[in-house]
């Protein structure tokens, strides 16, 4: 990978299979450049997310505490979901996203988590973008091996298990929604170490994680968004927390999406 100022090329190894030409992204771009294609023109897209893709007044108000605005995000506009929105030229479903959500969770308890919330989005939504995991790591969702025919998963706790009755019930509860899963950013909060190499209490480190959600994509049929290779230290600068990205950070976290998405429909 290159990096020339701010003008990033990403090698075919490093890219979906939706985009089948050397991609360069601009993260100097204006958000809400109206001479962007408008390539979900016409389309409803939903949010599912935590802290990262929340913003007041556009999520439920059960669903708090929310992280934006805050640091240079005071516009709702800079947040990488709007700014996807006003890019593709989309009309913005429902956005739920919760601080601290993970995707594994007990829905009795846990209201925040995902499996508490499967059936929550518009129901004429064609895109739902979702990004999540960075929680999981974080609080120690175990990982067990990707088994989607495991008799009995343990998606309460694990990672793994609750991706697949996710995925499953997502596309029941919504057959005609197409679903892109974005990996986590990273956990930049470590005093040292590159966040691919740090482990969490179980010796995993997030990518561990991010594989386990590649390979869910691939089995359920889910476009899967790779943001392992967008954030480095380079860029660390960019996030407000080590976590939470500035507004410079939406914007590097949009610009990604767009270019993975440009062909999901």
């Amino acid at each position: 990978m290159t990096n020339s100022s701010s003008n990033i090329t990403i090698p075919d190894t490093y890219k979906q299979a939706t985009i089948t030409n050397t991609t360069t992204i601009d993260f100097d771009t204006p958000q809400g450049n109206t001479n962007t294609k408008q390539f979900l023109k016409g389309k409803k897209v939903s949010i599912i997310g935590d802290s990262i893709s929340t913003f007041k007044n556009y999520i439920p108000n059960d669903n708090r505490p929310y992280s934006y605005p805050s640091s240079d995000v005071t516009d709702v506009n800079q947040t990488w979901w709007m700014d996807v929105i006003n890019q593709s030229g989309a009309t913005l479903g429902t956005n739920d996203s919760w601080s601290g959500r993970s995707v594994a969770g007990n829905p009795e308890k846990n209201t925040s988590c995902l499996l508490a919330n499967l059936n929550t989005i518009d129901k004429d939504t064609d895109l739902c973008l979702i990004l999540l995991g960075v929680n999981d790591f974080r609080s120690g969702s175990t990982l067990n091996a990707f088994d989607p025919t495991k008799k009995n998963p343990n998606p309460q706790t694990d990672y793994s298990d609750a991706l697949c009755v996710a995925m499953e019930t997502l596309a029941k509860n919504y057959p005609n929604t197409r679903f892109a899963w974005i990996s986590p950013i990273g956990d930049f909060t470590w005093p040292a170490g590159f966040p691919a190499l740090v482990p969490n209490r179980y010796a995993l480190t997030i990518w561990k994680y991010d594989d386990v959600l590649k390979e869910a994509c691939k089995f359920y049929g889910n476009h899967f968004i790779d943001m392992r290779y967008t954030f480095s230290y380079l860029q660390a600068s960019e996030l407000m927390d080590g976590l939470h990205p500035k507004a410079a950070g939406m914007r590097r976290l949009s610009r990604t999406i767009i270019h993975s998405i440009t062909n999901i429909l």
